[in-house]
């Protein structure tokens, strides 16, 4: 019986040991290009995203200074800024059945531009479009003036969680 936990314990300490170390040894910022990529290819809008950093023992990712870009047929400012975002995961079902499930979504200092055209089509109506496909129908509040941010944007300025 103590050899058994003896054995234990060791593979425990081994265990707690990858989990401090291996975020050093990973440079998660060589997953930056593809991680743009596919968040550009899903929300059909251009994204970048700053530092990168991963931690397993909280199971987060942060990103430093994300942006989305707006709809170029709407406006040339970005759609939505933000200082950093953190994306909390559950990792026992993450390394045991190689399910994502995402716990939080976090970020911090958020700028969203909600600007309407003319026309009544919203600049959000278009994600997750590529670019020749028309958006979906604008189905956002009406009473706001075309082209200028709603009160959703000024109450999302100041950070908060998704």
């Amino acid at each position: 019986m103590k050899r058994l936990l003896k054995w234990i314990a060791i593979a425990v300490a081994i265990i707690i040991v990858l989990i401090l170390v291996l975020p050093f040894v990973i440079n998660v910022n060589d997953f930056r290009p593809r991680i743009e990529s596919e968040l550009t290819n899903a929300l059909g809008r251009k994204v970048t995203v700053g530092n990168l950093s991963l931690s397993l023992w909280s199971g987060s990712l942060a990103a430093d200074n994300i942006t989305i870009a707006d709809d170029p047929a709407i406006s040339n400012a970005p759609f939505v800024k933000a200082e950093s975002l953190n994306v909390g995961v559950n990792m026992i079902p993450l390394i045991f059945s190689k399910t994502l499930e995402v716990r939080d979504i976090t970020l911090t200092r958020p700028q969203v531009s909600l600007l309407r055209t003319p026309a009544g089509k919203w600049n959000f109506s278009t994600i997750g479009s590529t670019p020749g496909e028309n958006g979906a129908s604008s189905s956002a509040p009406s009473g706001h003036r075309a082209g200028r941010p709603c009160a959703w944007a000024a109450a999302a300025s100041h950070g908060g969680r998704a």
